[in-house]
């Protein structure tokens, strides 16, 4: 195998790889947080490394973003945001 089809072949592997983990993330959103949830918590053990704590940081996801209120009724702007011609 010439150095030629090396570099062909591990392009073509790379660009699979990326377009799974693509399609992955758009169909199971859930289980890739829940994933890097994981790999995160693994990496961030006190008895790893520096570099190692560092990258599970990196990968850890954002906390979920939601409004403090909405739907439990401590406020009413979900009342006044309804139209009022709705009887």
């Amino acid at each position: 195998m010439s150095a030629d089809q090396i570099v062909q072949w591990t392009v073509v592997a790379l660009v699979v790889t990326l377009s799974a983990f693509e399609v992955f993330r758009r169909l199971a959103p859930a289980h890739l947080r829940r994933l890097r949830t994981a790999v995160a918590l693994y990496l961030l053990q006190p008895q790893r490394g520096a570099l190692a704590r560092r990258l599970g940081r990196r990968i850890a996801p954002a906390p979920p973003k939601t409004q403090v209120g909405c739907g439990t009724g401590s406020c009413n702007t979900c009342a006044d945001a309804r139209p009022n011609s709705i009887p």
